[in-house]
């Protein structure tokens, strides 16, 4: 479309957008489109306060911010890191090693177990191998 088929408000919102390009990235990283931008600028007004975080001094802030989020599980790790108690760490830690051992000492009671019943099953198969016709 040619901006001569367009609403005057519309190349007016068009040409805010593009003195704003913290606006437009919003837009796009939000999903929700131009339409409630465009909304919202017809309400308020372009002079309005709520578009200074918009501005291209902003755009250094959101520079930093998506260099931060570059690595997003290792934010992900970090925060958790952040939040979580070190004594409760090494409780749970102890836990799960005494979890492991008690599953260890039952697959070797297992173990002993079944070499037992092998010893016994081939001595009783002897003992039937004798009264056999």
């Amino acid at each position: 479309m040619a901006d001569q088929e367009l609403h005057p408000q519309v190349v007016q919102f068009r040409e805010f957008l593009q003195r704003r390009p913290g606006l437009v990235r919003a837009a796009r990283e939000s999903g929700r489109g131009y339409q409630e931008f465009f909304e919202n600028w017809v309400l308020l007004g372009e002079n309005d306060p709520y578009w200074k975080k918009f501005e291209e001094g902003e755009e250094t802030k959101d520079t930093e911010k998506k260099a931060e989020k570059s690595l997003p599980f290792l934010d992900t790790v970090m925060n958790l890191a952040k939040k979580t108690d070190p004594a409760e760490i090494r409780k749970h830690a102890e836990s799960f090693g005494e979890t492991i051992r008690s599953l260890q000492e039952m697959v070797a009671l297992f173990q002993k177990n079944e070499k037992n019943t092998v010893k016994n099953q081939s001595g009783n198969s002897e003992l039937f191998h004798v009264f056999r016709d």
